[in-house]
């Protein structure tokens, strides 16, 4: 393909894309990045994904596309913008991750994409295009600083120019060439001396050099973990319910942030904080899809959910809901019985 062929079909991808309303987007060549995959492959040997296996499966294939899409030549990589002001939370609530206020980003983020490779199949019938959305065995935050959008900060997040890191990445993997964005210049990573996201972490979760302990992550423990988690972790969690934004929060270069338009992520249905006595009162997973379906705290299921939230009542010292608590100590699920417990003795305490 010509310079001035690859040049027009660039052109045409940046008319479909600004058309669906992408923030940012770049494109990277397939090659496998092999630097990366090492540092993945030595982080799931020592067992820093925690209890997330599909991480372990996924792990030859994340920075290597063609293992994906054998024929592809391209990828694609965009990113929205999701970032909105916490306002202060109200007592007896507990705290939400902003990604997670309103829709869930695969639903739109992932829209958007497959509209997008409608439109790019109409454009280019001889060529294939597919696309993912975070759930997938892509190294996002690799491909991304390929494609030039930014670069992975110490705490692992991908950070950009123009919104820090409070973005949602999506992929399309393309079987025909585009122009090549290519790593930004001059953007070599984090000032040299900037340390806030590891010392802000509550958890002690990142380390140096930008290594993440997910065992550790409150994320992690939140939405992942569906076990007991240990009493220290459990103080040091706080009043955050679903997810922990203190690493994004802390970061100097987030101060570019401005606030999201996607409509879909300010009409909020979790929104900043809940209502702990309303989750504790949650009775079946019936009621739990009623309240929260369409949103990322899907993923937690309710009895993680269950179990934050008596986390949230035992560290916020909730002591008008220790009846609530009380009667989840003699819950059938274990975890939710042993956590329970827990947040009862602590509220004990504070009487």
């Amino acid at each position: 393909m010509s310079d001035r062929s690859s040049r027009t079909d660039t052109n045409a991808l940046a008319r479909i894309l600004e058309y669906h309303r992408f923030d940012t987007w770049g494109v990277a060549g397939i090659s496998v990045d092999q630097k990366a995959r090492e540092r993945f492959q030595r982080w799931i040997a020592d067992g820093r994904h925690g209890t997330m296996e599909y991480l372990a499966r996924s792990a030859s294939a994340r920075f290597d596309p063609t293992q994906i899409v054998a024929k592809a030549r391209t990828i694609i990589v965009v990113a929205v913008n999701y970032f909105q002001k916490r306002p202060q939370p109200s007592a007896g609530r507990g705290i939400v991750s902003r990604y997670a206020w309103g829709r869930d980003y695969h639903n739109e983020i992932g829209g958007r994409l497959r509209r997008v490779v409608r439109d790019l199949s109409q454009a280019f019938p001889g060529d294939s295009f597919r696309p993912f959305v975070d759930a997938t065995p892509i190294g996002e935050a690799s491909a991304a600083t390929q494609a030039g959008l930014g670069f992975q900060g110490r705490n692992t997040l991908l950070i950009t120019p123009r919104f820090g890191s409070w973005v949602f990445l999506g992929e399309i993997l393309s079987t025909r060439s585009f122009e090549t964005s290519g790593p930004r210049a001059g953007e070599n990573g984090c000032p040299s001396r900037c340390r806030r996201c590891v010392e802000m972490c509550p958890t002690g979760a990142i380390e140096l050099p930008g290594v993440l302990d997910a065992r550790k992550c409150i994320s992690y423990l939140t939405i992942e973990y569906s076990g007991f988690i240990e009493p220290a972790m459990m103080e040091a969690i706080g009043t955050r319910i679903f997810g922990c934004d203190a690493c994004q929060e802390a970061c100097p270069l987030n101060r570019v942030a401005t606030e999201t338009t996607v409509e879909s992520f300010c009409a909020h249905r979790a929104g900043p904080d809940v209502e702990i006595g309303e989750i504790l009162r949650l009775g079946d997973e019936r009621a739990f899809a009623d309240r929260f379906a369409g949103t990322p705290l899907m993923r937690a299921k309710r009895t993680r959910l269950v179990r934050n939230a008596l986390i949230v009542a035992g560290n916020g010292a909730m002591n008008e809901l220790s009846s609530l608590v009380e009667e989840h100590s003699h819950a059938t699920d274990p975890v939710i019985a042993q956590t329970a417990a827990w947040a009862a003795k602590k509220l004990a305490g504070t009487r």
